[in-house]
């Protein structure tokens, strides 16, 4: 039997602008700083042998991790006519693993390029390529001494067409590809190359 509690409080601080340089050309700048404290307090309670049970190694955990992060993102705009949009951004993001072992901050870089196309008024139609690197995955299934993957790539692209054809029908439709790969991982060699655990190949809707 366990009794788990977990707390979490986030807080930032960011600011964000964007800027016309013309008629084609906006960019977007931003700054986020992100302050995160996980507590993980867990109880085990140990069912005697007699009645099927066994003892835990530890039967409590408590936990604290806190850690703060400054992170930046970017964009940039082009715009050749009044209904086609091409765009390039930039993004970083952390976060903490809620497990016992002092491990470091989840952070990932993100990359996309795409272009939105408005078909007629009111239905658009979009495309984007996506690259994601993210360190320090962490498999939360055992808390004490959790699995750590170094890096894990993501790529891929979707597209997606969204708005209204007539009066009296509206679509919603995406369709996506997904390459996620272990691309560093110390502990495990033998890993590195595998399909990270959890992604799909693809979806859609």
């Amino acid at each position: 039997l366990e009794n788990t509690k977990t707390e979490i409080v986030s807080s930032g601080l960011y600011f964000q602008d964007q800027i016309r340089l013309n008629d084609q050309w906006l960019v977007l700048l931003g700054a986020r700083y992100d302050y995160n404290v996980h507590k993980l307090d867990q109880a085990s309670l140990n069912v005697p042998f007699f009645l099927g049970g066994v003892i835990a190694s530890n039967p409590h955990i408590n936990a604290k991790q806190s850690d703060g992060k400054f992170v930046p993102k970017a964009g940039l705009v082009y715009q050749p006519m009044d209904t086609i949009s091409l765009y390039a951004s930039y993004a970083r993001q952390y976060d903490l693993a809620l497990v016992a072992a002092d491990v470091r901050p989840i952070e990932s870089n993100a990359q996309e390029y795409g272009g939105k196309w408005e078909i007629i008024d009111g239905l658009a139609a979009s495309v984007a390529y996506f690259n994601i690197r993210k360190t320090n995955i962490v498999d939360p299934s055992n808390l004490l001494q959790p699995d750590v993957v170094d890096e894990v790539e993501s790529k891929g692209y979707e597209f997606s067409v969204l708005g209204r054809m007539s009066p009296h029908w509206v679509i919603s439709t995406n369709y996506s590809e997904y390459d996620a790969e272990i691309t560093v991982d110390a502990d495990n060699i033998a890993n590195e190359g595998n399909r990270a655990r959890g992604t799909p190949t693809r979806s859609g809707s």
